[in-house]
């Protein structure tokens, strides 16, 4: 083995060690379904520091770098990237227009709301809250099971549902503000004006 070959590995070992070690490199896919009802994929792909100890006792690390996602559906496509704490979890496709909405984590518990558009085939970029059509702002990514069970019957009667993600991203929308909680009977106006006879907001 040469001394040259010897010195790029002597160097190059220990950096791929720290790179190991350092930072989390994570690619996965998830589907959505659009409000016409058409299926598409958005592949994520997340870098981020490490995340090292106990919260309660001594830990290192933790924190976005980047995240950015790929978004597809019958040949369409386009892309969103970040470098706050930020995920997407909404996306819609209408009339060659990509509209997203995502929550930024980076200052918790103080998260924000923000929201994206972009024509076909192009990066999207934010946009003001009231720029939003809010029959677009269904959520359909990053469901969990309790989010289901609150948007098939969505109403304000229900303290779980005024301070969902779905509840308050309404709630900035009309008012342009980050809330915990929306007051009671918005939810309702909102669906009888905007979404006229429908119960639930589950993606369809």
């Amino acid at each position: 083995m040469s001394k040259h070959l010897k010195l790029i590995l002597f160097i190059l070992l220990p950096v791929g060690f720290f790179l190991l070690i350092a930072f989390q490199w994570r690619v996965w896919n998830e589907e959505f379904r659009t409000e016409d009802g058409g299926l598409g994929t958005a592949r994520f792909t997340d870098i981020s520091w490490r995340y090292w100890g106990s919260p309660h006792v001594l830990s290192v690390g933790g924190g976005a770098i980047s995240c950015s996602v790929t978004f597809s559906i019958d040949g369409h496509l386009a892309k969103w990237k970040s470098t706050r704490d930020e995920r997407v979890f909404a996306v819609q496709f209408n009339q060659h227009q990509w509209y997203a909405i995502t929550l930024d984590r980076t200052n918790v518990p103080k998260s924000v709301i923000r929201f994206y558009r972009g024509k076909d085939g192009d990066m999207l970029m934010e946009i003001e809250p009231r720029d939003y059509p809010i029959r677009l702002a269904i959520e359909n990514l990053w469901l969990k099971d309790t989010d289901e069970e609150i948007y098939s019957a969505f109403t304000s009667g229900d303290a779980f549902a005024r301070s969902s993600l779905l509840a308050t991203t309404w709630w900035k929308i009309v008012h342009s503000e980050d809330v915990e909680e929306v007051k009671p009977g918005f939810i309702e106006e909102i669906a009888a004006r905007e979404f006229p006879g429908r119960k639930n907001f589950l993606p369809r």
